[in-house]
This record gives structure tokens, C-alpha cells and sequence, in this order.
């Protein structure tokens, strides 16, 4: 049992990016991503994306300033680029290299609220690029995109843990 749980840990390292150092990085693209789109309306120096780790492992990450409905939206569309992948309309692959030798590759979903049009889901690719560096952008409504989105169905990291994303109120 305990081998079992080192290989599967062990093949996560290797083969995934470790997502917690770049929650900062994909909130303040998505921050970028949302205000361009509209669905944020506050002055871009009123807010601040919050992320942290606890001991646990578990990561967590709010936006600081604006509306509730701002921040329920940013969390929203967080969640959706974390959680496992349904059927977006683009996906984006974030590419890295592990101690510069091997390719590592994720799956995320961009999402709905940007991916509507391609205008918006290219933006959130530069965005993306800026922040947290290499990625490519997929159409899954074409042939090929869905092939990519059933293969990043299986191969995400997300895909790999009984335990989904969780979205938790905390009132301050």
C-alpha cells in the first residue's frame, strides 16, 4: 500500500507542474482576464489577489477589494480553471520543464465567462504567458480540440485526486 501511494505521488511530481506556486500568478491573470471582459468593474489598483498554502497542502485564494459579486465571480472562474474538466470552449495546456530536462504539461479550462469569444480567450492566453508562462490555447469545438479535450480529461492534474475542488465561504 504504501509503495503504491509513493509511485502514484512520486509520477504526480514528475509529470505536473506543482500548481500551488502558480495559484498567485493564474489569479492575477484571470484579475487581468475578468477586468478586460467587463465582468470587473473596480479600479484595477483597489484590488489584490490573496493566495496561500496551509500545512495540509491545501491552497487557497480570494480576491481583496470590489463587490461580493466581483469577488464571487473571480472565484467562480478560478474554480473553473482548477477543478477537473468538463467541456469548456477552450482549454489552455501549461507547459514547464522539470529540473530543465523533462516536459511536464496541464490541462485547464478557460473559463466560460472568458471563453465566449475568441478575443477575450486569446487575451487570457497573453495573460497567461505574462504571468505564469508557456501555454497554448486549444478550440475544443473542432476535431482536433476534441481529441485534446478528452485527452486532458484523463491527463489533467486534477483528473488525479479523489478530492475536487472546494469552494469555502469565510466571513471577516
Amino acid at each position: 500500500m504504501f509503495g503504491r501511494r509513493f509511485y502514484k505521488t512520486f509520477r504526480i511530481l514528475i509529470k505536473y507542474r506543482d500548481i500551488s506556486k502558480d495559484v498567485q500568478q493564474i489569479g492575477e491573470a484571470l484579475l487581468e482576464s475578468l477586468i478586460k471582459v467587463g465582468a470587473i468593474q473596480t479600479e484595477y489598483s483597489k484590488l489584490f489577489v490573496k493566495s496561500s498554502v496551509d500545512n495540509a497542502g491545501a491552497i487557497y485564494c480570494h480576491l481583496d477589494g470590489g463587490t461580493t459579486y466581483e469577488k464571487s465571480i473571480f472565484i467562480k472562474a478560478l474554480q473553473e480553471i482548477l477543478a477537473c474538466i468538463d467541456n469548456p470552449r477552450y482549454l489552455i495546456i501549461r507547459k514547464s520543464l522539470f529540473v530543465k530536462v523533462i516536459s511536464q504539461k496541464d490541462y485547464h479550462a478557460v473559463p466560460e465567462i472568458i471563453g465566449q469569444n475568441k478575443k477575450s480567450a486569446e487575451y487570457f492566453e497573453r495573460q497567461w504567458k505574462r504571468f505564469v508562462g508557456s501555454c497554448k490555447l486549444i478550440y475544443t469545438r473542432t476535431i482536433e480540440g476534441r481529441k485534446i479535450l478528452l485527452k486532458s480529461r484523463i491527463n489533467s492534474l486534477s483528473s488525479e485526486f479523489e478530492e475536487k475542488t472546494e469552494r469555502i465561504n469565510k466571513w471577516r
